[in-house]
């Protein structure tokens, strides 16, 4: 009985350590299971925090260049305030372009591309702007916007060009209707967290001082110097030459009076520029040495306004317009300033010789009328400059060569109908001159003699001056 029992106790033993023995087994592999779901856990947020170190550094970059080029953001992109600076800055261009605003208004965002734009740092602004101008004038302006600091484009425009009749008027500078969008963008921050502290910020500022430059550069908005018209034509006017134009004038293309007028215009700057030195000059030497280059500019141009004028071939009213109520107003103008500085003494010695070398031109040119013009003008004031020995010689060759003008003058008005001529070896040429036949030596009119007869001109003496009148 003893001994059953023993077995028993022995037998109930083994079996309870059996099952503790399964039990702490079933419970290691449980903790070991668990273990590795920890050592697994553990293995992705190392991979997590690499991937994030890996990363920080570019984003740290980033974020230090985001906010050194932020202050250019602001400045390129005005805020709510700022926009209302926004017409005054209009205002300026009109001033200095020289156009003239009618209207302006700000246009309304439709609801779907304002849905779009919620959630960003940047609201579009656009304006609908309607002015009055000519081409180049409305070119001036645009540059002007497309070329401040603060961002602004006009994406498109509409232009109606001022009706030919208005052109022609010539009472007022014409003028096309231009309507145009000018497109800017305000700089909202969203509101969010506040920035994160960078350690080492300067010194990781000064590594990325060339990309916050490149940046920067890449930031800035690009300029155009516009130079003005510079001879051209407004491309929306009509460049066909007016019906209404006089008999027997010569019709110049627009486009050709357009730049004869500017070129004018050109010329005309140096010489206010020198009249203003002339005129600011402190003592006697430098009046008399800038009057000197003065009348090397003035009297030139006198001339070739004067000959333009009379040729009547500026026919385009806003050319004309300039030629007449700008250069040669401006000419006349400074003429009379010059005038009255002589204080009864006549005309100065270096207009007298810029008038001499001038009716030169002319009568080469034989325009005998502009010399005769020209010499009229300073007529008057050579009487008093005759009383001066520096003076006296060339006031009496401006008079011989207004003597020889006006002899000339006639000569080219007195009617000769040139018929056959008659020229042989052994006989004196005979010509037909008005159906009346005349030889070398014949007085065939008052003052006119016929002094020789060749093939193709004939030869006069009229009022004692020599004198050649060609045919064919």
């Amino acid at each position: 009985m003893k001994e059953k029992k023993t077995f028993r106790l022995v037998l109930a033993g083994g079996i309870g350590m059996s099952a503790l023995l399964g039990f702490l087994i079933w419970s290691g592999y449980d903790t070991i299971a668990a273990a590795r779901e920890e050592v697994d856990g553990l293995r992705q947020s190392i991979d997590a925090s690499r991937k994030l170190l890996a990363q920080t550094g570019p984003l740290e970059r980033e974020v230090i260049v985001l906010r050194e080029t932020e202050q250019l953001i602001k400045e390129i992109l005005p805020d709510e305030q700022d926009l209302n600076n926004f017409v005054r800055d209009l205002r300026a261009f009109e001033d200095e372009s020289g156009v003239h605003i009618t209207g302006l208004k700000k246009k309304a965002e439709n609801s779907s591309r304002k849905a779009k734009k919620d959630g960003t740092d940047f609201e579009k602004a656009t304006y609908q702007l309607t002015i009055e101008a000519n081409s180049f004038e409305w070119l001036a302006f645009l540059s002007r916007v497309e070329s401040h600091s603060r961002f602004m484009s006009v994406p498109s425009f509409k232009l109606t060009s001022a009706p030919r009749r208005q052109i022609e008027d010539g009472e007022g500078p014409y003028a096309h209707k231009i309507q145009m969008d000018i497109e800017t963008y305000v700089y909202a921050p969203q509101g969010g967290s506040d920035p994160v502290k960078i350690d080492g910020y300067a010194r990781k500022r000064e590594l990325l001082l060339g990309e916050i430059a490149r940046r920067r550069a890449g930031l800035a908005i690009p300029t155009y110097v516009y130079r003005g018209q510079h001879g051209r034509r407004d491309p929306w006017v009509d460049p066909r030459i007016s019906a209404n134009i006089d008999p027997g004038t010569e019709p110049v293309a627009v486009e050709e009076q357009i730049k004869i007028v500017s070129e004018l215009q050109s010329r005309l700057r140096p010489v206010q520029e020198k009249f203003d030195a002339w005129s600011s000059a402190k003592n006697e030497l430098d009046k008399k040495l800038e009057r000197a280059e003065l009348e090397k500019l003035l009297a030139p141009l006198e001339a070739d306004v004067n000959r333009i004028v009379a040729s009547q071939q500026i026919t385009f009213s806003p050319s004309r317009n300039q030629l007449e109520n700008v250069i040669l107003a401006e000419l006349q103008r400074i003429r009379i300033v010059t005038k009255g500085n002589e204080d009864g003494r006549g005309a100065h010695i270096d207009e007298l010789n810029a008038l001499v070398e001038t009716m030169r031109i002319h009568m080469q040119a034989e325009e005998y009328d502009l010399a005769l013009a020209a010499f009229a003008n300073i007529e008057p004031r050579l009487a008093p400059a005759e009383l001066d020995p520096a003076r006296q010689e060339v006031c009496s060759t401006l008079r011989e060569i207004a003597r020889s003008a006006q002899t000339a003058s006639d000569f080219s008005k007195l009617s000769l109908d040139v018929g056959a001529t008659i020229i042989m070896d052994d006989r004196p040429p005979v010509v037909l001159l008005n159906g009346r036949p005349f030889t070398e030596g014949d007085l065939v009119d008052q003052d006119l003699i016929l002094n020789a007869v060749r093939s193709d001109e004939l030869e006069f003496i009229f009022r004692g001056v020599i004198l050649v009148r060609r045919f064919e």
